[in-house]
């Protein structure tokens, strides 16, 4: 009882922080980030012709670029990448391909965000008839039976959280801090468990907060197949 009161008393303490914090934010600097795709990063397909489609996470202007290429740096789609003027919010952008060998195929973005004018840029990759390699690579990991923030990391992303906990007497939970800029998001795990993965898509710099006081074991990896350069 008196771990979970603890567990309660350091939540709330973390609550009124995100309040804190988001009264303090001033600006938020804007980057158009890779957030998902159809095929999706590291899938592969039949090698019939398609029309491959990217979602971003902020509106974008229409200088952003979409392209693929092949194995040999040589672009193989039908150059029409373009963000998608049918999407009412800017967020899509879509390239059309013809029917391709077997190989892996490599995605170039770029995007230019329609809120503030930064730039972006980035990969990631589908095959067909083969599935592109997408190891994890560990960027950090912390083993501890208190309140802590992690020092700042950079994931290129999508990336993960692989938590977890020695008993089940209080649900996992921590926050993620972006750029120090926006306000944290708190992710709790399901209670009753004592191990789990948070999947992450956008890349950037970030720092975590944990709130448990039963030991917890922490591993953030993130995936090669798909990056973020800025």
């Amino acid at each position: 009882m008196r771990q979970t009161r603890a567990f309660v008393l350091m939540l709330a303490v973390a609550l009124t922080a995100i309040g804190l914090f988001t009264q303090n934010v001033a600006t938020t600097f804007a980057h158009a980030r890779y957030d998902h795709s159809d095929p999706p990063a590291g899938s592969m397909v039949d090698g019939a012709p398609f029309v491959l489609k990217a979602w971003f996470t902020q509106e974008m202007m229409s200088r952003s670029s979409l392209m693929v290429v092949d194995e040999t740096g040589t672009q193989v789609d039908l150059g029409d990448g373009r963000v998608d003027l049918d999407d009412p919010d800017r967020k899509v952008m879509l390239v059309s391909l013809p029917a391709l060998p077997t190989g892996v195929y490599t995605v170039k973005w770029m995007t230019i965000s329609a809120e503030d004018g930064d730039d972006a840029d980035g990969t990631f990759a589908f095959g067909v008839g083969v599935t592109p390699p997408a190891a994890w690579v560990v960027v950090g990991q912390w083993r501890n039976a208190d309140l802590m923030t992690t020092e700042p990391f950079t994931v290129r992303g999508p990336w993960r959280v692989r938590w977890r906990l020695d008993s089940a007497a209080e649900p996992f939970a921590f926050m993620i801090v972006e750029n120090e800029t926006a306000a944290p998001k708190l992710l709790l795990g399901q209670p009753g468990t004592t191990e789990g993965v948070f999947e992450e898509q956008p890349g950037g710099t970030y720092r975590l907060m944990f709130h448990n006081t039963t030991p917890y074991d922490v591993v953030v990896e993130d995936c090669a197949g798909s990056w973020a350069n800025r």
